[in-house]
């Protein structure tokens, strides 16, 4: 039986506790249809009111420079992208109604 080590600890970020980002990085060949759907359960199961850009920041110190062209990092990546740009946007003011 091979010994299977992993180089990352499962469970070791309070916003993947159930270890959906971990387990990505260790599928091998894993594509990013499949990581938009690993991703998609993660973001589910984050808590209402945790910061979605601290948590993908926080996993992309953990895995994004061990795996620089990983389909994940990848994702993650295009993820705080959106995320940012969304913050920046600036609202516009609805046209206040005229009354005759």
């Amino acid at each position: 039986m091979k010994d299977k080590t992993s180089k990352v600890n499962k469970g070791n970020l309070s916003f993947d506790k159930k270890g959906l980002i971990f387990e990505a990085y260790n599928i091998k060949g894993i594509d990013t249809k499949s990581c938009k759907t690993i991703f998609f359960d993660w973001a589910i199961d984050l808590e209402m009111e945790a910061d979605q850009k601290h948590a993908i920041a926080q996993l992309l110190g953990e895995y994004g420079s061990k795996y620089p062209s990983h389909p994940m990092t990848i994702l993650l990546l295009s993820g705080l992208k959106t995320l940012e740009e969304k913050g920046r946007r600036k609202r516009r003011k609805k046209p206040s109604s005229i009354t005759l």
